[in-house]
C-alpha cells in the first residue's frame, strides 16, 4: 500500500516568488499561553455500555474452530473445548489476526501492533516465536492451523460461521432484508433474527486485551450493536410487546443517556400501555438532561411524538425516523434553516484598525453565549445548523471570546473528529483564547449527506459565509484559520469580503491545486477513493499520517469512510484539485500569516511558500515535520504561532535576526 501511494503521489515544484517575510516561532508568547488542561479522555475508554447482553448462541459444529471477539477472545477447539491462548502478547497477536481474519496482515504491521511504543532489535524473531506458540494451541487437538503464512506476513483463516462477527454480521443482515415485510410472520422472523445476533455479545469487543488496533473496530461493532438492539425493539414495538419491553429500555436509555432513539422507543413503550404520564415525564428528563449538559433541545422528531402523547393520540409505532444520536437542534430560538442563537452577539474588534493597519485591543474574554445554549468552557463543544442553497450545514463553536472561524477540510465529521484526543487537544488550545468555529462541508460528517459539494470555489466561500453569518450576524469581523483546501476557502473569503476579516492564517495550504500532483497520480488517486473506499481511504490516511503508527492510520481510513460516501470524497477531492486562487490572493487586505511543514506529504512546502507570496504583506513560517494535520506531530508549535499571530504579539511578526 505504502509503495503505492508513493508512486501515485509525485510533487511538482515551480520556481517559488519567495518574496513573503519568512518568521521564526518566538521563544515565548506571554500575552496569549495557553492555561494548562488535563488530558481529554480517551474515547476508547468508553467503548462498550451494554445494555442486554445475552448468552453466546452457537456458531458452528461438525469439528469447526470458533473465535469470540464481540466480548472477551475467546476459542474453541473444533471438539467444543475451550483453548487457552497464552499469555497477554499471544492473546494480543491472535486479536489482531481476527480483526483482520482472512486478510494478511503483514510482519511490519504485527510488530507495530505488538510494540507500538519502540519494537525491540529482535522483533521479528520474536514475532515468529510467538506465532509459534500460537499455532501450537491452536492446532493442539489435531486439527486443522488456521495461522497460515502468506507473504508479507500472516492471515487467520476463518471459515463462514466460525467469527462471531461475522456471524453477527450475516444475522442482522437477514433481518434487514425482511424490513418491507410488514406481516406477522415476517416482523417475527426478524425479532428473533436479531434476537440472535444480540445474544453473540458477551461484553465488549476484545474485553480485557490491551491493544489500540481494537478501538476503532469496537466502535464499528458497538455502534452496529446499538443500531441492531433499536431495530428489534422497535420490530417488538410493532408485534404489540410494548409492556415486555419498558423494563429492557429503561435500563437502555440509563446505559445511553443521549441516545435519542431509545428515548422515543421507550415513549412509544409507555405510551401504549396507558402509561402516558410516564411518557411525558420520560421526554422531561431527556430534555433536562440535553438542556443541562449540552444546551440543546431534543429534535424536531422526539418533539412530535411528545406532542402526540400530550395531545392524547396515538404514539407512532416508528421510531427509526428519529437519529441514534442527538439531532443538535438549539436550546433557544432558531429554526431549521438557521439555528443560530438571537441571543449570541457579534464579537467585534474593539477600537480601530482598516486595511493594513494594525488592529485594535480585543475584547479577551468576549461576550459569550448569552444563555446555557452555548459552551463557555473550551472542552464543550456545541453543534446548530444552518442553511445554505437549500443545504444543511453543521457547524460547531467551542470556548468564548473573539470568533476564529476554521475553514471546512475537504471531509470531516464534527463529531467523530471531536473523539480523537489529539485533535481535541488542538481545538481546545485554540479555544481557551477564541470562540473556534467549524463545520463539515455539504456531503460529509452531520451536515447534509444526500447533497452534493458545492461545483466550485465560490460555493464553498458561500458555505463558510452562511457560517460566519450565524455566529458573528451580517457584519461582525472574524479571524479565519484555513487548513490545507481550507485555505483557499479562507482566502477566497477574505479576499470576496474583506471588511469581514479582521486576520488570516493559512496552515499547510496552496494556490493552485493542479500542482499538488501530476495529472496521472491525481486521476489514479481519484479514480480509486471514488470506487474502493478500503483501499481509497488507506491510500489517504498514508498521505495525511505518514508517521502514523498503524492503528492510528487505521483510525484516520476509518474516519473518512464514515464521514461519507465514496462518491462524495471523490467529488470534494477533485474540487480540492480544482481550487485556484492566484488571482484573488492579490485582493487580500487582512494581515496575514502563512505556516507550511517542509516535508508535508500531502500539499509541497513550496507550494505554501507560492501562497504567501501572492499575498500582499503575508509573513510565513516554515515548521519542522512531515505531518499534513496540524493536530498531530508537534502541534504545540502550531497552536503557538497561532495564538502569538492573532494576539498582535510584536514577536511573532518580526523576522528571523530582526533585532
Amino acid at each position: 500500500m505504502r509503495a503505492c501511494s508513493n508512486s501515485m503521489a509525485p510533487r511538482i515544484w515551480k520556481n517559488m516568488r519567495p518574496t513573503a517575510v519568512e518568521v521564526s516561532m518566538p521563544a515565548s508568547c506571554p500575552r496569549l499561553r495557553p492555561r494548562r488542561r488535563p488530558h481529554p479522555a480517551s474515547a476508547a475508554a468508553r467503548l462498550v455500555s451494554t445494555c442486554t447482553l445475552q448468552s453466546v448462541q452457537p456458531l458452528c459444529s461438525g469439528g469447526l474452530m470458533r473465535f469470540g471477539i464481540l466480548g472477551p477472545l475467546e476459542v474453541v477447539d473444533g471438539g467444543g473445548a475451550r483453548v487457552t491462548v497464552g499469555g497477554p502478547q499471544q492473546q494480543a497477536l491472535l486479536a489482531v489476526l481476527l480483526l483482520h481474519a482472512n486478510r494478511v496482515v503483514s510482519t511490519d504491521r504485527l510488530i507495530e501492533h505488538l510494540w507500538p511504543d519502540q519494537a525491540p532489535a529482535a522483533a521479528r524473531e520474536l514475532l515468529q516465536g510467538c506465532v509459534a506458540r500460537l499455532r501450537r494451541v491452536l492446532s493442539a487437538d489435531g486439527g486443522r492451523q488456521p495461522v497460515v503464512t502468506r507473504t508479507p506476513g500472516y492471515v487467520l483463516e476463518a471459515r463462514p460461521g466460525e467469527l462471531d462477527r461475522d456471524r453477527f454480521e450475516q444475522l442482522t443482515a437477514a433481518a434487514h432484508a425482511l424490513a418491507g415485510d410488514d406481516s406477522i410472520g415476517a416482523l417475527e422472523e426478524r425479532s428473533a433474527l436479531l434476537t440472535e445476533a444480540l445474544g453473540l455479545w458477551r461484553g465488549p469487543v476484545l474485553d480485557g486485551i490491551s491493544l489500540d488496533a481494537r478501538r476503532v473496530e469496537a466502535l464499528h461493532l458497538e455502534e452496529r450493536r446499538l443500531a441492531a438492539l433499536e431495530e428489534r425493539v422497535e420490530v417488538d414495538l410493532r408485534l404489540g410487546r410494548h409492556t415486555d419491553i419498558v423494563g429492557e429500555l429503561r435500563s437502555c436509555v440509563r446505559l445511553h443517556p443521549l441516545r435519542e432513539r431509545f428515548w422515543a422507543l421507550l415513549m412509544i413503550a409507555l405510551a401504549r400501555a396507558g402509561r402516558q404520564g410516564d411518557a411525558l415525564a420520560a421526554f422531561r428528563r431527556l430534555r433536562e438532561n440535553l438542556v443541562d449538559q449540552l444546551g440543546v433541545e431534543p429534535s424536531a422528531s422526539l418533539q412530535e411524538l411528545h406532542q402526540q402523547i400530550l395531545s392524547g393520540g396515538e404514539a407512532s409505532t416508528v421510531a427509526s425516523g428519529i437519529a441514534a444520536q442527538i439531532t443538535w437542534a438549539p436550546a433557544v430560538g432558531g429554526s431549521v434553516e438557521s439555528l443560530a442563537d438571537p441571543a449570541w452577539p457579534s464579537r467585534r474588534t474593539v477600537g480601530g484598525g482598516n486595511g493594513r493597519s494594525r488592529p485594535g485591543s480585543r475584547a479577551q474574554a468576549g461576550r459569550g453565549h448569552a444563555r446555557r445554549g452555548g459552551p463557555t468552557r473550551p472542552a464543550e463543544q456545541l453543534v446548530r445548523f444552518t442553511a445554505v442553497n437549500g443545504r444543511r450545514v453543521a457547524w460547531s463553536a467551542v470556548g468564548s471570546g473573539p470568533v476564529l472561524a476554521a475553514g471546512g477540510w475537504f471531509c470531516g465529521h464534527l463529531e467523530l473528529d471531536w473523539r480523537n484526543p489529539d485533535f481535541r487537544r488542538y481545538v481546545t488550545a485554540l479555544a481557551e483564547h477564541f470562540t473556534v468555529v467549524r463545520y463539515d462541508r455539504p456531503g460529509s460528517g452531520l451536515s447534509d449527506r444526500d447533497a452534493l459539494p458545492g461545483t466550485d470555489l465560490d460555493d464553498e466561500i458561500a458555505v463558510l459565509a452562511a457560517v460566519v453569518d450565524d455566529v458573528a450576524g451580517t457584519s461582525g469581523r472574524v479571524a479565519l484559520l484555513g487548513g490545507s483546501s481550507g485555505g483557499c476557502v479562507a482566502a477566497g473569503y477574505a479576499a470576496m469580503f474583506p471588511d469581514r476579516v479582521e486576520r488570516l492564517v493559512l496552515y499547510g495550504s496552496y494556490a493552485n491545486g493542479a500542482e499538488i500532483t501530476e495529472h496521472l497520480a491525481r486521476e489514479s488517486l481519484l479514480s480509486i477513493v471514488g470506487t474502493h473506499a478500503g483501499v481509497g481511504s488507506r491510500l489517504l490516511a498514508d498521505i495525511f499520517v505518514p508517521d502514523g503508527r498503524t492503528d492510528e492510520r487505521d483510525e484516520f481510513a476509518a474516519f473518512m469512510r464514515a464521514s461519507s460516501t465514496p462518491a462524495i470524497a471523490e467529488t470534494s477531492l477533485r474540487m480540492v484539485y480544482g481550487y485556484d486562487v492566484r488571482d484573488r490572493l492579490g485582493g487580500v487586505r487582512a494581515p496575514t500569516h502563512v505556516l507550511h511543514r517542509r516535508e508535508d506529504r500531502a500539499i509541497p512546502f513550496a507550494l505554501g511558500q507560492d501562497m504567501a507570496s501572492r499575498i500582499p504583506g503575508a509573513s510565513f513560517m516554515a515548521l519542522d515535520g512531515k505531518d499534513h494535520l496540524p493536530w498531530r506531530g508537534d502541534s504545540a508549535t502550531v497552536v503557538q504561532a497561532v495564538l502569538c499571530f492573532l494576539g498582535d504579539d510584536d514577536q511573532a511578526l518580526r523576522p528571523p535576526g530582526d533585532g
